[in-house]
């Protein structure tokens, strides 16, 4: 008796059916930046259509990893020269702080990676504040006037501007929103959008927002340059009467800010 075997024909390699390769994502989460370095938050650089595997970044945006989670009092600036996998200086942060002037008791701004030394403040409220000590050498003095320009400089960078009589609100959050809404904007070809300004609802074509846009970048810069000419006044001072005279509110930009070209807006009913 023979026996007989049946073979399973050998598959076509026609009929094999192939893995799909993964398609390349959409876009990929990267750090954004102040003008200052500081991390504003995560936001999305999209795949371009043109070339595969490119992913154009937004304004101010890194190709770097996130940083750690941020405490409460806590930044992180970028730091070109750090390590790969962390590339962040870690600072304290008390830009949204109820933060107190040691000598005058009054309510002070705190620039992000100060600390509460270098802006002579302190989070404890005052209980009395019964006079005004004298600073005990022109070095000291000095001190405070620089600590005095730093704080208001950050109080007048964030203090809005207006931009053809739309009032527009530059706080860092402020300045975050709206280089992302240019940026993505522009990527998804959007012609205008509805924009809530400080003074009110305003339509904006792409083009008019990003006047804006370079209206507060050149506000910022005015605003560092104009802390940089009071320091450089301050360390010239040579007495104590010429530092007790001197005018830390004088020379800052003002928060009317021209456009390079003329915004032409539609005012719409504020809302909430």
């Amino acid at each position: 008796m023979t026996n007989s075997t049946t073979e399973t024909p050998a598959a076509d390699a026609a009929d094999i059916e192939q893995a799909p390769q993964q398609a390349a994502p959409e876009f990929k989460v990267v750090p954004q930046l102040n003008m200052a370095g500081f991390f504003l938050g995560a936001t999305r650089a999209y795949a371009s259509p043109l070339e595969p595997g490119f992913y154009p970044l937004p304004s101010l945006a890194l190709d770097a990893p996130l940083p750690r989670a941020l405490g409460p009092l806590e930044c992180a600036r970028y730091n070109p020269e750090g390590e790969p996998a962390d590339p962040w200086d870690y600072l304290p942060d008390y830009s949204a702080a109820t933060v107190y002037d040691t000598t005058t008791g009054e309510r002070i701004g705190v620039p992000p990676g100060s600390t509460l030394a270098d802006v002579g403040g302190t989070l404890q409220a005052p209980e009395e504040v019964t006079s005004t000590p004298q600073a005990a050498t022109l070095a000291d003095l000095q001190g405070e006037l620089l600590r005095a320009a730093a704080a208001h400089r950050w109080a007048v960078e964030t203090g809005s501007i207006v931009v053809a009589g739309v009032r527009v609100a530059t706080a860092i959050e402020d300045q975050n929103r709206i280089t992302s809404v240019v940026a993505n904007a522009t990527l998804a070809g959007v012609e205008s959008v509805d924009f809530k300004a400080a003074s009110g609802w305003v339509s904006l074509s792409i083009a008019q927002l990003t006047d804006i846009a370079g209206a507060i970048a050149r506000h910022v810069q005015r605003c560092y340059t104009a802390e940089r000419a009071h320091a450089d006044a301050i360390d010239a001072l040579k007495s104590l009467e010429e530092a007790r005279a001197y005018d830390i509110t004088s020379g800052w930009p003002s928060a009317e800010a021209a456009a390079t070209t003329q915004t032409t807006t539609t005012q719409q009913e504020s809302q909430p």
